[in-house]
């Protein structure tokens, strides 16, 4: 319908967690789909009205012996084991095909079959939002993990400011409150030194000279702020880093804070880092994801990393398997020409799937990316024609002579 959204996710939750008491709560499956349909309220006369009303909600997990063929990446035995679980399908939410559809909430505690219904036009939020860890520890357990997907993007400024001595103990998505993470990851580790170590080990990748790090407390002013040493033993405050140094710090926070979990997202991490230090930053953000390699313990946080970036040299250097290409599709719709995104990964990668719902990158798409071919500057074409008073021709560093000949080779 014209007038509807839908959403659907397949989703991996966590076996335990704790419920809004802090007492925990086990997941009688881990693989599950979510799927929510919204759409506009109508008036008594069928018109819209503009406020949004729910029309379609299901949760359901997906059997061990259907995953199989849903996680299609190239993971081990021993991790698989590890975050599925469930031999049964399970229905938790669900939702009846009437003209004045119902909700059903399936209670995973108590009586067999004991379900709570309500009519879904008249409910103001989603019925998996009010959700408790008591009778539906699943459906809850689902939740806690789409609140805990995060968007970041650091910003120099945020990096800089120091922290009150009470600030909260979690990233901002600017980057703010780095101090209070890094102290707090400290007294929750073994060693209370090591994360400084690591932090100052970490940086060093991008700042060269860089040997510690330590959050100082000052009790007197009642703020926290990041100190480094270099090798030289001269210390000064983060704020007198680089931006390219400063927007590292969070990365290497994120690797050493198991509480951090679930989807996390981040917005152009390359921004403001050399070309050449792109490496060192796939490094760091590959060691924060979890790897599905190993099963997943205190050392291989359940987590996921997704990263959106402009930089053809983000994607030459990424792994092939884990790329993900967006361009515009333009199609036609009820007689006019409309934009629509369109996503696939490389031929020959676990993204190729055989059925026609999955799409491959369109090779010159890629290629025109990584190395785009702009228009000749009209300046220069004025000069050409003899129609620019400019002493010399405007020649860009692309149209030399000694390096065409290896933009040509590097393209073929």
């Amino acid at each position: 319908m014209d007038d509807e959204m839908r959403f659907e996710v397949d989703l991996l939750i966590a076996p335990t967690g704790l419920d809004e008491l802090g007492q925990q709560v086990k997941a009688n499956a881990t693989f599950l789909r979510y799927t929510l349909v919204l759409g506009l309220r109508k008036a008594d006369n069928g018109v819209p009205a503009g406020w949004p009303e729910l029309r379609h909600e299901e949760l359901v997990s997906i059997p061990v012996r259907e995953a199989t063929k849903l996680l299609r990446f190239p993971h081990t035995k021993e991790w698989f084991q590890s975050v599925v679980h469930g031999t049964r399908k399970l229905t938790l939410i669900s939702t009846t095909a009437d003209d004045k559809p119902m909700v059903r909430l399936h209670s995973e505690a108590g009586p067999k079959n004991r379900t709570r219904l309500m009519g879904a036009s008249t409910l103001p939020r989603t019925v998996l939002s009010a959700t408790t860890g008591f009778s539906n520890p699943t459906a809850y357990l689902a939740k806690r993990e789409m609140q805990a997907w995060r968007l970041f993007r650091f910003e120099p400024s945020a990096l800089r400011r120091p922290d009150d001595l009470f600030a909260p103990s979690e990233l901002g998505s600017d980057g703010s409150h780095l101090p209070s993470v890094l102290l707090r990851i400290a007294r929750e580790g073994k060693d209370s030194l090591q994360i400084f170590e690591h932090v100052g080990g970490g940086l060093t990748s991008s700042m060269p000279g860089v040997r510690t790090a330590r959050v100082e407390r000052d009790e007197v002013r009642e703020r926290l702020t990041l100190l480094v040493t270099d090798r030289a033993g001269t210390t000064f405050p983060a704020r007198d880093l680089s931006d390219a140094a400063l927007r590292f710090l969070p990365l290497v926070a994120m690797d050493y804070d198991p509480s951090l979990q679930g989807v996390i997202c981040i917005e152009e991490p390359e921004s403001g880092f050399h070309p050449q230090q792109i490496p060192s930053v796939l490094r760091r953000l590959v060691a924060i994801a979890m790897g599905p390699d190993f099963p997943v313990d205190e050392g291989n946080v359940f987590r996921q990393v997704m990263v959106i970036t402009h930089s053809p040299g983000m994607v030459m250097e990424v792994d092939d398997d884990h790329l993900v290409y967006a361009w515009l599709i333009n199609q036609s719709w009820k007689g006019e020409r409309i934009d629509r995104p369109g996503f696939g990964g490389l031929k020959g990668t676990w993204r190729e799937a055989d059925d026609a719902k999955s799409s491959v990158v369109p090779f010159f798409s890629l290629l025109n990316y990584l190395f785009p071919v702009s228009p000749e500057p009209s300046e220069f074409h004025e000069y050409l024609n003899g129609e620019s008073e400019r002493d010399s021709p405007m020649v860009r560093v692309r149209d030399r002579e000694d390096l065409r000949a290896l933009i040509t080779q590097k393209q073929s």
